[in-house]
């Protein structure tokens, strides 16, 4: 039931940060165009709080630089990062609007910056439990978003009111 729970917040949040924030039309059935897009960029946002965990957001297809115009509402971009920071401003609202919803509202989390996800697995990784996916056609791309929390935190959830 729980995880039921956090699959559903995590998709409510995605959709609407990708279409308030990042102006974007979405679908959640990816067409074959969205399934062969190339990654394109990652990143994550890492939290701690009643639990601990991280954010993840994978884009395919050319998706950051359409963001980051939408975000910033200019047609010119200033900078080569400010794309990859537009994906990072995405992933903090998510991560910020899903966690009131699988915890108690009244928990207080701290947010990290938005950054760089590498692809190299760590340590902390083997101990970390996804426990919500998402998975968003986005124009002629994807988002594939998971939510991931330390293994010790499933009892924390657990023992949450619904």
């Amino acid at each position: 039931m729980m995880m039921e729970k956090c699959q559903k917040s995590l998709m409510e949040a995605a959709v609407q940060t990708f279409e308030d924030l990042g102006m974007m039309l979405l679908n959640e059935e990816l067409t074959d165009d969205q399934k062969e897009a190339k990654k394109e960029a990652s990143v994550m946002v890492t939290f701690s709080g009643p639990f601990s965990g991280r954010l993840e957001i994978t884009v395919f297809g050319e998706i950051t630089e359409k963001l980051a115009r939408n975000i910033s509402g200019s047609e010119e971009l200033s900078s080569d990062i400010l794309p990859l920071d537009a994906l990072g401003e995405i992933a903090n609202v998510i991560c910020g609007n899903v966690l009131p919803k699988i915890a108690n509202v009244r928990d207080i989390f701290h947010l990290t910056s938005p950054a760089p996800l590498n692809s190299e697995q760590t340590d902390q990784d083997a101990e970390m439990v996804m426990i919500a996916d998402s998975h968003l056609g986005l124009e002629d791309g994807r988002a594939e978003i998971k939510l991931l929390i330390d293994e010790t935190a499933g009892k924390t959830l657990e023992s949450v009111p619904q």
